[in-house]
């Protein structure tokens, strides 16, 4: 299928010099969206005859005029001619915009002419000879005199003449067609048939529910027409079925039968690389390719497609986006910065993924390290550095794995609390803070279960059940509790934001301040008391001891036995010391500080804002002194090569100067990104700085997201499906806006599909 992006719209030249030696396509498996490349040919092959050409299917041109030429934007390989590197420029698809570009053979052709070559005869036959036709030209020194000299020829003028008739024809129909009322009856009887199959097909993928069946069925002798009906035929046909049930003229016209989503434009021109890996069901390690950019004044994340790769080091991972971007038609140069993980092969400061995608792009591209698995780290290290806390979470652990390996200990709990217990998650701290939440809500009832399980005649389950109660009983276990569920519930806002595809890195910015602010206010002992106290009414509640203002610790140093007299005794003996109220109070607030201290020193290690682009969104904070100071955003737009020009600058400044009183009200982004968009004139420069801070990432969360749709597709009774199919399906499924649109109307897929080739039935009207 083709995508959603048009590469005929991006053109730019060099990328980079030389790429070609650093990829190496035998490596790397990426879905195709053009016509089907086959074994190298040699440019230098001049005596390969076109017919010949053809009919090895070598050309990767369309052999139908019912596409447009061929003009892939991608590092054109270089050719030593004249003692110097030569190569094709992607500026004359513009200037020529007949010529097209066979990457198998780096040669050119004529459109035209090869769609409608003329009428030879015996003192015309060295037209066959011409290689704009036959064979391709590749010599890059002499093209402009031989484009012009054939755009002036006859032949070709000739060949422009037939190809505009023949659209005059395609869009107008044949004569039989027009005069014929039948045939415009039937072609709309198969356009309605097509049009509820497409449907059916695009209920499976949107639903990530498998369209085959498992094996193939022969029709019974006694209904022909379909199979028997104890047979399960697959999702798609089932429908179909269900369908000539419910509509008698469906069935009767179906019997009678014998790339991607488009996106029109970029909107901006640049956009940001969001990646992330992950292995499928077949074992296989798949890349997911997201892109962010503006449109319409609106972000925009679109799914690309999965990279199967075969090696998962920095130069595989970068060869295999190059080629993909390339393919698709995306100029690299255009990429403005990059979100991953913070894996060193993807991250690392010299010869990671991010360095080599700089290197390509030639510009700044900062790289963002996803900051969902900042906010993850930092909560890691609580655990670490806490000891409190780490003992806290693999207790939950232990809670969860001993009712899950039992269905009847499991529909114990379930019976108790009416909720199943929350399973944990090593990289998803929304799902410990769901379950440090349930634990709260619920302890009385988890150790009234485990208190049960005690009395077991299982030995093991009895044990195991006395240890969790050994541990879980305990007056500070419920105060760690009750003060992590306040810490998370202010975290999980921030975690649950920071996963939105829209959030842009000034509303980031600002979550994040928020957030330590309130995480810092915690740390205060009236907060602390509010939460002891509410520690003590569930420790009541769940009939679990608590300090008391009358147990006071013995100064007195206690007797041991006089069985004892006789040995050195090292440690304590008898009863354990008790502490007082006042002392368990001023023991468990130090570990509370302890936790947010914690959390406060790594998030601003983590979570840095010294960058450049930091000091630019205080530029276009309304509420800054500094607001849409020129000397600040004009620093900024002269690393990006694209806007390095004295006349771009000097409009930004004066755009600046009168945007300071304009736009003084707006808040926040968005609002000031559609306020400069407003006046459509005017302000173009400043847009584009605006754009260009606004498509930088937050995280790289919808990379993430894709791949649970490709473990819902690519599932252990599908995993033998090609990485092709694999991306088609996850397509239609991940962007559910655009093939939500062919759901209500699917009349744009039918006549791409009916102007593919000749069909026995019409489906244009």
């Amino acid at each position: 299928m083709k995508r959603f992006l048009i590469p005929n719209k991006l053109k730019s030249n060099d990328v980079t010099e030389n790429v070609s030696s650093v990829l190496d396509p035998s490596k790397i498996y990426f879905p195709c969206t053009s016509t089907t490349t086959v074994e190298s040919i040699k440019p230098d092959s001049k005596q390969t005859n076109s017919d010949e050409l053809l009919k090895l299917n070598v050309l990767d041109l369309n052999s139908t005029c019912d596409e447009s030429a061929v003009q892939p934007v991608i590092n054109f390989p270089r050719t030593v001619i004249s003692g110097k590197h030569r190569c094709f420029q992607s500026s004359w698809y513009s200037k020529y915009p007949w010529l097209e570009y066979s990457i198998t053979l780096n040669a050119v052709f004529c459109y035209y002419c090869r769609h409608f070559p003329p009428h030879l005869t015996v003192s015309q036959s060295h037209t066959e000879k011409d290689a704009l036709i036959n064979r391709g030209y590749s010599d890059w020194k002499n093209i402009s005199n031989l484009t012009k000299k054939h755009e002036n020829t006859s032949s070709h003028k000739n060949a422009v003449i037939k190809y505009n008739s023949w659209l005059s024809t395609k869009k107008t129909g044949s004569v039989s067609s027009q005069i014929n009322q039948q045939v415009k009856d039937q072609i709309i009887n198969n356009r309605e048939t097509l049009t509820s199959i497409i449907r059916c097909i695009l209920y499976c993928s949107r639903q990530d529910i498998g369209i085959r069946e498992h094996k193939k069925i022969n029709s019974t002798e006694d209904n022909p027409n379909w199979p028997c009906h104890d047979v399960n035929e697959g999702n798609f046909l089932e429908m179909i079925k269900l369908l000539s049930l419910e509509n008698e003229n469906f069935k009767t016209n179906f019997k009678s039968l014998p790339k991607n989503i488009k996106e029109v434009n970029l909107g901006s021109n640049i956009f940001s690389l969001i990646v992330d890996e992950a292995r499928d069901e077949s074992k296989i390690e798949q890349m997911s390719v997201y892109i962010r950019y503006v449109y319409d004044s609106k972000i925009k994340e679109r799914f690309l497609g999965f990279i199967e790769l075969n090696e998962l080091n920095a130069q595989a991972l970068c060869n295999g986006l190059i080629l993909f971007l390339n393919n698709t038609g995306l100029d690299i140069g255009k990429c403005v910065s990059q979100s991953y993980d913070g894996a060193s092969v993807m991250s690392g400061e010299f010869s990671s993924v991010q360095t080599k995608i700089r290197t390509l792009a030639k510009n700044p591209c900062p790289y963002i390290h996803c900051h969902a698995h900042r906010l993850n780290l930092v909560l890691v290290n609580v655990t670490q550095n806490v000891q409190e806390v780490g003992e806290i979470i693999g207790l939950l652990e232990a809670v969860f794995a001993f009712q899950s390996v039992s269905t009847l200990r499991h529909y114990a709990f379930f019976q108790e609390t009416n909720f199943k217990i929350p399973q944990h998650c090593d990289t998803r701290w929304v799902s410990k803070y769901k379950s440090i939440q349930f634990f709260k809500t619920h302890f009385g009832s988890i150790l009234k279960v485990l208190n049960t399980f005690k009395e077991s005649s299982k030995k093991r389950e009895a044990a195991e059940a006395k240890g969790l109660i050994l541990q879980f009983a305990k007056f500070e276990v419920i105060v760690i509790l009750v003060c992590l569920n306040e810490i998370l519930n202010i975290v999980s806002c921030l975690s649950i934001n920071l996963q939105s595809s829209t959030l842009n890195i000034g509303q980031c910015t600002m979550l994040i301040k928020a957030t330590k602010k309130q995480i810092l206010d915690l740390r205060e002992e009236k907060k602390f008391y509010e939460l002891y106290e509410q520690s003590l009414i569930i420790a009541q509640n769940a009939n679990i001891s608590t300090p008391s203002n009358n147990d006071v610790s013995s100064n007195r140093i206690s007797q041991g036995s006089c069985r004892m007299t006789d040995y050195y005794i090292t440690s304590t003996t008898g009863k354990r010391r008790i502490f007082s109220n006042d002392e368990k109070k001023t023991e468990l607030k130090i570990i509370f500080y302890n936790i947010l201290d914690v959390i406060c020193v790594e998030m601003n290690r983590r979570f840095d804002e010294n960058g450049e682009f930091y000091a630019v969104l205080g530029v276009l904070d309304q509420t800054s002194k500094e607001f849409l100071d020129c000397e600040t955003l004009c620093k900024f737009a002269k690393t990006f090569p694209f806007y390095r020009s004295d006349e771009f600058f000097i409009k930004l400044k004066y755009q600046c100067a009168l945007g300071k009183t304009l736009f003084s009200s707006s808040s926040g982004l968005f609002e000031l990104l559609n306020e400069v968009q407003s006046y459509k004139v005017g302000f173009e420069e400043l847009k584009k700085v605006i754009e260009l801070i606004v498509v930088i990432p937050v995280s790289s969360a919808s990379a993430e997201r894709s791949f649970s749709t490709m473990r819902r597709v690519k599932t252990y009774l599908r995993s033998t499906m090609k990485s092709s199919r694999l991306n088609n399906f996850t397509l239609l499924s991940i962007e559910r806006e655009i093939s939500g649109q062919f759901m209500d109307n699917p009349s744009a897929v039918i006549d791409e599909f009916a102007v593919m080739k000749k069909r026995r039935l019409e489906f244009l009207l």
